[in-house]
């Protein structure tokens, strides 16, 4: 005959949670189910015990795992915007723009920033970006008929027409371009938050 399960005091358990808990501690939760004595309290009776008869609400059964379920990950927090100490510069040297605030604006209207060049602010990692983006091409397409496409090595004789330059190839139509990119601004990082 198997005994019914009490605390350890050889009382009843005042919660049901504390019996499951004991139950699941020993390894007899398919065996044993919880059994409301007259007192408010709970014991661990067999499962084909008389007494769970009039029992409303013996402990659910664990159902047997299916399949391992891959357990899902909770959406990583998104991560709160580096701030970059910095003093901005216009890299062209125009005598017009010299002085005019320099403005960026990342995302929102909320996150835009206007302050003059040279002056120390603080910028998201965002804004700094969209600034070192910022930049001035310059574009000369190479004409079919220039005697750049007679040479042994077309785009070798258009590095030597157009230094400092990049020669690329428009892949449609096989013609050679040269081109640069400015950047706009200089950026100064001062402190990293």
């Amino acid at each position: 005959m198997t005994e019914d399960i009490l605390n350890k005091d050889g009382n009843e358990f005042k919660l049901k949670a504390h019996l499951i808990m004991a139950l699941r501690k020993r390894e007899l939760l398919d065996t044993y189910a919880a059994l409301r004595t007259v007192n408010g309290g709970y014991i661990g009776v067999p499962v084909g015990d008389e007494r769970l008869a009039n029992q409303p609400d013996p402990i659910p059964r664990p159902q047997k795992p299916k399949a391992p379920v891959a357990e899902q990950k909770a959406e990583p927090k998104a991560a709160k915007p580096k701030k970059l100490r910095v003093r901005v510069y216009r890299a062209n040297c125009d005598e017009q723009n010299r002085d005019l605030a320099i403005k960026v604006t990342a995302n929102s209207a909320n996150n835009r920033k206007v302050f003059l060049p040279g002056e120390e602010v603080w910028l998201s990692d965002t804004q700094v970006s969209i600034l070192r983006d910022s930049v001035t091409e310059n574009r000369i397409d190479i004409e079919p008929a220039s005697g750049i496409y007679s040479a042994k090595d077309p785009e070798v004789a258009a590095k030597n027409q157009y230094p400092g330059m990049q020669i690329k190839r428009n892949p449609i139509n096989g013609h050679l371009f040269a081109f640069r990119s400015i950047p706009n601004f200089i950026i100064e990082t001062l402190e990293t938050a």
